[in-house]
């Protein structure tokens, strides 16, 4: 006769299994800490996952002490609802959020090291940059922050003609379909197109949020868009109105600058 043996989980206090939950319960109750980021043009279309890893990678090449500290990085502007939505994968500006176990820790490195200060809604100059990699700038603390959203950003567009015909016709047919009351003021081109625009917005359409003032500029292969928008603007939308599913990866989008 074979005994059968029961296998029994010691999950008293002290035990490994307690010692876990503890840890992950911790975990959770965890407090990221905001940090504005410059991400260069090279990772123009790069997915949510690349942008986090490079960020993360980036930041233990520049401070390799993190590594048993820094838990998660996580771009929490343009890649989390509603803006997941609304904006395609884009470079410049925007925000991450690092999650540590000693988060207080990682901020003061970053200050100690660099001297940067905490930003309320508003860019620094670029001058107060830290590089962590060539790709990647962490310019100041992002005080105030709320994942998701913001209140004005400044936005430049590049749309190549061959993907992109009548981005003029496309752009203004998608402003007046969102009822947005402007006018356009002719100018003189700056980067030798064949004509340039200002966009004027009367206060009663500021109300709406949606475009503040900008620029474009109409050359005979592309068309250069500098946009003041704000979260009523549904970028995404406005590309895939030209037709073509997934035709946001032809077009450059850059965040110069973004207020909350």
């Amino acid at each position: 006769m074979v005994r059968q043996r029961t296998a029994t989980t010691h999950d008293g206090p002290g035990s490994p299994l307690s010692a876990l939950r503890e840890m992950m319960a911790r975990k959770r109750q965890l407090k990221p800490a905001y940090v504005r980021v410059r991400l260069d043009r090279r990772l123009s279309g790069a997915g949510p996952a690349f942008l986090d890893a490079a960020v993360f990678r980036g930041l233990l090449a520049r401070f390799p002490g993190w590594t048993e500290n820094l838990l998660s990085v996580r771009e929490s502007l343009f890649t989390v609802s509603p803006n997941d939505r609304r904006f395609p994968p884009l470079t410049g500006e925007t925000v991450f959020a690092l999650k540590a176990w000693d988060v207080e820790r990682v901020l003061d490195a970053l200050n100690r090291n660099h001297g940067f200060h905490t930003v309320s809604g508003r860019s620094r100059p670029r001058d107060m940059e830290i590089a962590a990699t060539s790709e990647v700038h962490v310019i100041g603390l992002a005080e105030g922050f709320s994942p998701g959203t913001f209140t004005r950003i400044e936005l430049e567009v590049h749309l190549p003609a061959a993907h992109f015909p009548e981005p003029r016709v496309h752009l203004e047919t998608y402003l007046r379909d969102a009822y947005l009351p402007y006018s356009l003021r002719r100018e003189e081109p700056l980067r030798g197109g064949e004509a340039r625009y200002r966009f004027e917005v009367p206060s009663k359409g500021l109300k709406k949020k949606i475009l503040f003032g900008g620029a474009f500029e109409i050359g005979a292969s592309e068309m250069d868009a500098w946009l003041e928008i704000g979260p009523g603007f549904d970028v995404l939308a406005f590309l895939e109105d030209f037709g073509e599913r997934g035709l946001y990866r032809q077009a450059r989008v850059h965040v110069a600058s973004v207020e909350w």
